[in-house]
């Protein structure tokens, strides 16, 4: 029996010590994390865009590359001139997805995301939002988002939907307590399988507890233009353009993504790393 109970302890104490030496990331169950360092967008991480072929708004988006890094931030971008498709009809955007499926296999997500809009000029969309289509579907779909609309820009708007058709969702407005979405702010949100919260520069602004999404979804990072339907967002003064002499580009700046899905044994492995 005594051989028996040491070599459990030997095993246990092997099995510790594979898990101490595993990375922090690991640790803290860091399972995305992009802060915009390199020269170009990680085609590891990110692909895109949301509709290829069909019209957000008044939108269509860049199908032919992604967007640029500047000083550390992704520029998602959105023009008035479109190149790629019936210039003068449409507006040219950006949607930047990641090519991981966010889930709840560990029955909690933590989104972080720092960014701000480049622009307060009514007429313009910025999204940060986790979203997927239902399973043989086109129109129903979960979403978790935050949009920055640059009509209302002292207020963030939050949304979530489940099982449910594109349209309006359920939207909240909360205002900034300092800055507005011209300012670098973070943006944060809590998956759990019971509830949605949201939070704004570190304070708890939501908590959404009957349309909570279920299946696996991507990290969307993206700018456009809305038409009428959405009439606090649209502006008739925002039109697209015919040539690109005629063009103006507007843009969200995005600092980092981070996104986490804590272990159950998170707290304790932090404890075993600890010094005595």
């Amino acid at each position: 029996m005594t051989k028996i109970i040491k070599i459990k302890k030997l095993l246990l104490n092997v099995i510790i010590g594979m898990i101490v030496s595993l990375p922090i990331s690991v640790l803290a169950g860091i399972v995305f994390h992009e802060d915009f360092d390199k020269e170009n967008i990680s085609f590891t991480k990110w692909h895109g865009p949301f509709f290829e072929d069909e019209p957000l708004g008044r939108t269509l988006f860049n199908t032919k590359s992604f967007p640029e890094i500047k000083d550390g931030n992704a520029i998602i971008t959105v023009s008035l001139y479109n190149p790629q498709y019936l210039p003068g009809e449409y507006f040219y955007g950006t949607d930047l997805k990641s090519i991981r499926l966010i889930s709840l296999i560990r029955k909690k997500v933590h989104v972080k995301i720092r960014a701000k809009m480049e622009t307060t000029i009514p007429g313009i969309v910025g999204g940060i939002f986790l979203f997927a289509f239902r399973p043989d579907s086109t129109t129903l779909h979960d979403e978790i988002d935050f949009e920055m609309v640059t009509t209302e820009p002292d207020l963030i708007m939050t949304n979530s939907y489940r099982n449910e058709p594109l349209g309006e969702g359920h939207p909240e407005l909360t205002r900034y307590e300092s800055g507005t979405i011209a300012d670098y702010h973070l943006y944060e949100i809590i998956w759990e399988t019971d509830k949605v919260s949201w939070y704004l520069d570190g304070k708890l602004i939501r908590v959404e507890t009957e349309r909570v999404p279920v299946i696996p979804m991507e990290l969307h990072l993206n700018t456009w233009i809305p038409d009428s339907s959405w009439p606090q967002a649209y502006s008739a003064d925002l039109q697209p353009v015919a040539t690109a002499e005629e063009n103006q580009v507007y843009s969200m700046s995005v600092d980092f993504v981070e996104i986490r899905a804590p272990s159950n044994f998170a707290p304790i492995l932090h404890l075993l790393r600890k010094k005595p």
